[in-house]
């Protein structure tokens, strides 16, 4: 039998000079918030076992209570005034009552372990600015199934696949609008509809200890049903983001590789990882149509560390990033970045201990007089009697005042 019980409590100011929103009005902006959560969860569980075969049942409730309030004043002369149609304040509760059973069996090589959730959901919703209030019921169900097949002691695949349903969290119960940063600015279409997913992922796995030898190769694939989604207001001070609930689906594709070895000539462990993923989505721009959007990422990762006798040993990580955006089949964004670290690991003795790290970025690579180059070190040192442990830091000795960060998306880099 497990019980909890958890509150959070997050009071928040930010002071605007000059003001953010309509400067030409008000001298500066303060936007205060409150958000109160209390959480409550009570659940019974039973395990068992029986020759081939482990069960889990799980029983159980829990209830949420979220209290926001937030509101943007101005200052206007001497003369602090609330911003007309800046305020918020709501209170979300959500209760639940579940059952989970899971259920693993293993035959020969195979081991199977088929799980379903059933859960019977209600959501209630105030908007005391509004008095507006919204009350739904929801029964969700949600199978999976996971099967492994055991190759030998090394090696084996892995397949599961599932089905999950979800309430959208209160970061959408916001219906008037709000800063998120200096410049922009998010409201929400508010609605209760449900999330359906659907995921399957098929792995390889070779674990050799003896040679210190890994291969993991995977694939997964997402399919979601239901979003909230933006409508973006570039201006010319500021960004307002619109989302609002569209039963339209996204997809997503990744790939995984990983090999690693023990190099016993280098007396270290070599690791080669490579990632690629690919997102399918949609979005609307200024008030156009739905647009169709595709993002595709790649990144290369090539990892070196030595183990040798000695006091003094190594590791350096090279990683190369490429990404690329485009909606509607149009004009595509891409940016290539490079990241280099190395350390140099000095140890004495069981009292010293020294690490020098380096770190060269490279945020994108058609720019690159504009590469960044930064120093650390760290020194640990123990005195004989174990009583007094000193250290000593040193950060960004290259003296870099700034750095400069590129993103991409499907309508900017």
């Amino acid at each position: 039998l497990i019980a909890k019980h958890t509150f959070n409590e997050l009071p928040q100011q930010i002071s605007y000079l000059p003001a953010v929103f309509e400067p030409i009005t008000y001298f500066s902006n303060n936007q205060f918030s409150s958000y109160r959560k209390g959480n409550f969860i009570f659940q019974a569980n039973l395990l068992g076992s029986r020759s081939e075969s482990k069960y889990v049942l799980t029983a159980g409730t829990e209830i949420r209570n979220i209290k926001f309030t937030s509101d943007l004043t101005g200052q206007l002369d001497n003369n602090i005034v609330s911003v007309n149609g800046f305020q918020n304040k709501f209170d979300y509760k959500q209760s639940s009552l579940y059952l989970n059973g899971n259920y693993r069996y293993q035959y020969k090589k195979f081991r199977f372990t088929p799980a379903i959730k059933l859960s019977a959901l209600h959501q209630n919703l105030a908007n005391n600015i509004s008095n507006l209030s919204s009350d739904t019921n929801s029964i969700l169900f949600e199978p999976s199934l996971s099967i492994a097949y055991k190759i030998n002691n090394k090696s084996g695949f892995f397949l599961s696949s599932g089905y999950n349903q979800s309430a959208f969290t209160e970061d959408y119960f916001v219906n008037n609008p709000i800063f998120i940063s200096t410049r922009i600015i998010k409201e929400n279409k508010f609605n209760f509809h449900i999330q359906k997913s659907k995921t399957i992922n098929l792995f390889y796995l070779l674990n050799n200890l003896y040679k210190q030898f890994q291969l993991n190769i995977g694939a997964s694939f997402a399919v979601s049903e239901g979003n909230y989604f933006s409508n973006i207001f570039i201006q010319q001070t500021n960004t307002r983001l619109l989302y609002f609930f569209l039963p339209e689906d996204s997809k997503t594709l990744s790939l995984n590789f990983m090999i690693e070895k023990y190099l016993p000539f280098l007396q270290g462990t070599m690791r080669l990882r490579s990632d690629y993923s690919r997102n399918l989505y949609k979005n609307i721009l200024n008030n156009s149509s739905l647009r169709t959007n595709i993002s595709k990422g790649l990144t290369n990762e090539l990892f070196l560390r030595t183990a040798f006798d000695g006091s003094i040993n190594f590791e350096n990580t090279i990683q190369h990033r490429f990404i690329i955006s485009e909606a509607n089949g149009g004009f595509q964004f891409t940016n290539q970045s490079f990241h280099n670290n190395f350390q140099l690991i000095i140890k004495s003795s069981n009292r010293l201990f020294i690490l020098f790290s380096t770190d060269y970025y490279l945020p994108n690579i058609s720019l690159r007089t504009q590469d960044l180059y930064f120093l650390d070190i760290d020194l640990n040192l123990q005195t004989k009697n174990k009583l007094y442990d000193f250290r000593f830091k040193a950060r960004n000795i290259t003296n870099n005042k700034y750095f400069k960060k590129f993103d991409t998306n499907d309508y900017s880099t």
